[in-house]
């Protein structure tokens, strides 16, 4: 989904999420563990740890692809 607003391939509305360089995107404050473990929090954490060339993978399948490989050589070591 962060792909997806990242490409402005949906309508969401994102104006609280703020991009830093490298196509981060900035982790909202969270008193609670709940808010922390919610879906944006969570989601950038994982998309903030991907190498920009993942990120920057124009389709949706480029993408995926990318992700598997990551993830399938992270789980290697």
């Amino acid at each position: 989904m962060l792909h997806k607003i990242h490409n402005k391939q949906v309508n969401v509305d994102h104006s609280h999420l703020t991009t830093t360089r490298n196509n981060k995107f900035l982790i909202p404050y969270s008193k609670t563990k709940h808010h922390m473990n919610s879906f944006f929090p969570r989601a950038i954490r994982l998309w903030n740890e991907l190498p920009t060339e993942i990120k920057d993978a124009p389709t949706v399948p480029a993408f995926a692809s990318g992700l598997n490989k990551f993830y399938a050589f992270k789980l290697m070591f």
